[in-house]
């Protein structure tokens, strides 16, 4: 559930209510993100991704003035046998902010593949989520619900 608020400064803040967890050495901002970890030591353990960092690697949008100027993707994934690099990015909850982040990557970075990873599609930001279908490479966009189910992680 989200509460809304406002600062001394009438800036609107949000207050998803999430809970950072500490595991793998890394503290995650919150349970979706620390439950995608679970899943990517999985696919390592498995053989079908090399490995995974987690915050590891900035991002800079050079030449931009406003807005999103730095970004951190959540997760750099290498593909096994030497196939590369994937950014995953977790999102529970798309904003505006997200569109940009993902245009400016597509602008700045468009060898970079990114994959967009969410817990469950969200019909009520539909228009949101093809704006940013638009933006990734491979068009990537992960729902995790079913699949933490299936292998059990919480």
């Amino acid at each position: 559930m989200e509460r809304m608020g406002f600062e001394k400064n009438k800036r609107l803040i949000r207050d998803f209510k999430n809970q950072p967890e500490e595991k793998y050495g890394y503290k995650f901002k919150s349970k979706f993100e620390r439950r995608y970890a679970d899943y990517l030591t999985f696919l390592v353990n498995q053989g079908q991704i090399g490995g995974w960092e987690y915050e590891s690697e900035a991002k800079i949008f050079t030449g931009e003035t406003y807005g999103v100027i730095k970004y951190i993707p959540d997760f750099k994934v290498w593909l096994p046998g030497g196939g590369g690099i994937e950014f995953h990015e977790i999102k529970g909850w798309a904003e505006g902010k997200d569109v940009t982040k993902m245009r400016r990557m597509q602008k700045h970075y468009p060898e970079t593949p990114m994959v967009f990873v969410m817990m469950n599609p969200d019909k009520k930001r539909a228009t949101r989520y093809a704006a940013i279908r638009k933006y990734i490479k491979l068009h990537e966009i992960k729902y995790m619900a079913s699949t933490f189910r299936k292998l059990g992680i919480k």
